[in-house]
């Protein structure tokens, strides 16, 4: 005798109905070969006409990412912070810093009469070269 706990019962069931709903599909499709032929031969003109881009969208699409790029640059320049006065909120607003990471950098920053260089943020427990790459655009040393 068999004796399944219920979590391998349900899981034997699930397996059954998917065999079970695929045969039945791939039956379906052998016996009726007209099923979804656009789908199958890949030469709908309404799909292919849905997914091409025209030059003038293509040209739209090109601006678009121009103009969001520029305004990111633009939003990294306006937010830009002294890494020898910043205070642990703003230290918080920069990606991937929360508060435990800024208290440290602050702590560090104290410990050590301040950063020398941009890159001696590395040194800090916890900030990496990749924290290093999404932050040093936010960061000054004046």
């Amino acid at each position: 005798m068999w004796i399944f706990t219920p979590p391998e019962s349900k899981a034997i069931v699930f397996i059954l109905v998917v065999l079970l709903v695929g045969t039945g599909v791939l039956t379906y499709r052998r016996y009726n070969p007209d099923f979804a032929p656009e789908l199958l031969s890949g030469e709908s003109k309404t799909a292919v006409a849905s997914f091409q881009m025209t030059q003038s969208d293509m040209a739209v699409s090109d601006t678009l990412s121009q103009i969001s790029e520029t305004e990111v640059q633009s939003e990294k320049s306006k937010f830009r912070i002294n890494l020898n006065t910043a205070s642990l909120e703003e230290f918080e607003r920069l990606p991937h810093i929360g508060p435990v990471l800024a208290k440290r950098i602050v702590d560090y920053r104290y410990e050590r009469g301040g950063f020398g260089s941009l890159e001696e943020i590395i040194k800090v427990k916890g900030v990496g070269k990749k924290t290093y790459q999404a932050i040093k655009a936010y960061l000054a040393l004046e």
